[in-house]
């Protein structure tokens, strides 16, 4: 009776193999859960800050975005991609393309009026300002949620976001570049503040500066006046 209870003693070369197989492997979703619980305990106050930035800048941005009618400059850039969803020829010329593109995808889901040819650029407007989040742990926290505030609430910024056409892509473009140029080490070799990257981030930052110069190209005249000046901008920082 005592046999039947006790459990079966392994073998000597067998004791290493019931234990290993035994533990559970961690797999895929475990891994990524706590990558995700890693991240969220590293949340800071200035991460706090900059989410009621970013709702700052969401309300500044998309609040009654038909308001006020079209001009007649935004009229032409949102008839180009309306008349292209309807079939209709094209008699107006198109702007800007990377507008075009993004304005024809939301009024061909059945998007229309006012409120839609603005969304574009407004979605643009809200991601120049939380760009600035990419700075997390590279310099101090007060300098990227000083300028992240400034440019949710300037008036220049927020006109512009709130204006059909392909002016706010083409900020939100030059501010992805500049943040691409600066992480991937291509341009600036000194160290900004806490600036410290991987290999791995570098690849990915160039990558993203290729990104952002193909969707600039595509997007107004203001990229390219903008362009101009990050150009001497960076030889002016070389120089030193």
């Amino acid at each position: 009776m005592a046999s039947e209870l006790t459990p079966p003693i392994p073998a000597p070369g067998a004791t290493e193999d019931v234990i290993v197989n035994d533990v559970a492997p961690v797999t895929r979703p475990a891994r990524a859960t706590q990558r995700w619980r890693g991240r969220l305990r590293s949340l800071t106050v200035a991460d706090g800050v900059m989410a009621l930035i970013g709702g700052l800048a969401l309300w500044f941005r998309f609040g009654n975005l038909a308001r006020l009618p079209l001009s007649p400059a935004e009229a032409v850039a949102a008839l180009a991609s309306r008349q292209f969803t309807s079939t209709a020829p094209l008699d107006v010329p198109v702007i800007s393309p990377a507008y075009f593109t993004f304005t024809n995808l939301l009024m061909g889901l059945g998007m229309d009026g006012d409120a839609a040819a603005r969304l574009v650029p407004a979605v643009f407007g809200l991601l120049t300002v939380l760009l600035l989040w990419t700075w997390r742990g590279r310099v101090r926290p007060v300098v990227w949620l000083t300028a992240a505030l400034f440019m949710a609430v300037s008036p220049l910024l927020v006109a512009v976001s709130r204006a059909a056409g392909g002016d706010a892509i083409a900020l939100f473009a030059l501010m992805l570049l500049a943040c691409g140029s600066v992480f991937s080490g291509s341009v600036v070799s000194r160290s900004v503040g806490q600036y410290s990257v991987s290999s791995r981030s570098v690849g990915r930052w160039a990558v993203v500066s290729g990104v952002a110069l193909g969707l600039g190209l595509a997007s107004s005249s203001l990229f390219y006046t903008g362009l101009v000046a990050l150009l001497a901008a960076w030889l002016l920082a070389g120089r030193r």
